[in-house]
C-alpha cells in the first residue's frame, strides 16, 4: 500500500522520547507498506462515525490512520488518553 504522512504525525513522533516506541512505530509503518490490503494489517480497528478512519495500538499510544482508495495517511500518534481529542 502507498503510505503518506501528515505534518501532525511527524511532529507527534518527534515529541516522543521513548526509543523503543519509535522502533515499534517504524516496524508498524513497514507492515502497513508491505500489506496488500487492510485485512493484512494486524490490530487495525475502524473508528465509529463517518469516514474511513482507523487506529492501531502501540502500547499506550495509538496511531490514527485515514484511508483513501489505496493510500494510507498516517495522521496522529498520541497517548491513548489524548488521541481521540485530536483525531479524527
Amino acid at each position: 500500500m502507498k503510505v503518506r504522512f501528515k505534518a501532525s504525525f511527524v511532529t507527534d513522533l518527534q515529541a516522543i522520547k521513548d526509543k523503543s516506541l519509535h522502533q515499534r512505530v517504524k516496524a508498524l509503518i513497514a507492515k502497513v507498506e508491505s500489506a496488500q490490503s487492510l485485512l493484512e494489517i494486524p490490530n487495525l480497528k475502524r473508528l465509529r462515525g463517518g469516514g474511513a478512519f482507523y487506529r492501531l495500538r502501540v502500547g499506550d499510544h495509538r496511531v490514527g490512520l485515514a484511508v483513501e482508495l489505496d493510500v494510507v495517511l498516517f495522521v496522529r500518534v498520541l497517548h491513548r488518553r489524548e488521541v481521540y481529542r485530536y483525531f479524527p
